[in-house]
């Protein structure tokens, strides 16, 4: 199943249009930070359709670290992730950057359609395609 029906069938299922952004302030201890990002998702999983997660969150717990406990309770929930990474520099670049966060456990990225397509964000699309994942433009 690829991102858009994942997230059809989201909506769908929950009667719900909201996508929950884990946009938090920086904390310390960074524990801190993974227990707050849980709880919020634990109280709020029923009545969202999709979790978005920004740079900020990532950054101090790690991709490939404490991050994934994250994405493991949203896959729990069965719910499609979102990377809020904003796309936007070269393709090649763009492409490395996607493919990252698509093997991290993320359904979609979003990206900035500033930097064009064919030496922008054609890559991006072609690696979400393959695997079944999606972009979503910011406007």
């Amino acid at each position: 199943m690829n991102f858009r029906e994942k997230i059809a069938e989201t909506v769908k299922e929950r009667n719900s249009r909201i996508v929950l952004a884990l946009d938090l302030p920086p904390e310390k201890p960074y524990k801190a930070l993974l227990s707050k990002a849980l709880q919020i998702l634990d109280e709020t999983q029923e009545y969202i359709c999709a979790v978005k997660i920004n740079r900020q969150l990532i950054l101090p717990l790690g991709l490939f670290g404490e991050t994934q406990k994250i994405i493991s309770a949203a896959k729990d929930y069965k719910l499609p992730l979102i990377m809020d990474c904003k796309i936007n520099d070269v393709g090649h670049t763009n492409q490395i950057i996607a493919k990252y966060y698509f093997e991290a456990g993320f359904d979609a990225v979003t990206a900035n359609p500033f930097v064009g397509w064919e030496e922008g964000l054609k890559p991006v699309f072609e690696i979400a395609h393959k695997n079944g994942k999606g972009v979503i433009l910011l406007v």
